[in-house]
């Protein structure tokens, strides 16, 4: 997780994965997650959302059939 105090904003980063068979995901409670696919060659980075917001960041597995998103235990 990523916080700006200049913004008020907090963004989650992704390293590059090894393969593109993963998606990433920030979780804000009470609200529309931001999902994005993975790039096998650089670090992927969520839209910037509110401090004030509870967040988290999930990554997902899948082969095309569905996966399932293992996020952080604790909210931001």
């Amino acid at each position: 997780m990523r916080y700006s105090k200049k913004c008020n904003a907090v963004w989650a980063r992704f390293e590059s994965a090894a393969n593109s068979n993963w998606r990433g995901k920030l979780d804000v409670r009470n609200g529309s997650p931001y999902v994005f696919n993975a790039s096998p060659n650089y670090a992927a980075y969520t839209t910037m959302v509110n401090a004030s917001l509870a967040t988290r960041p999930c990554v997902e597995h899948y082969d095309g059939a569905g996966g399932s998103w293992a996020c952080t235990k604790k909210w931001y």
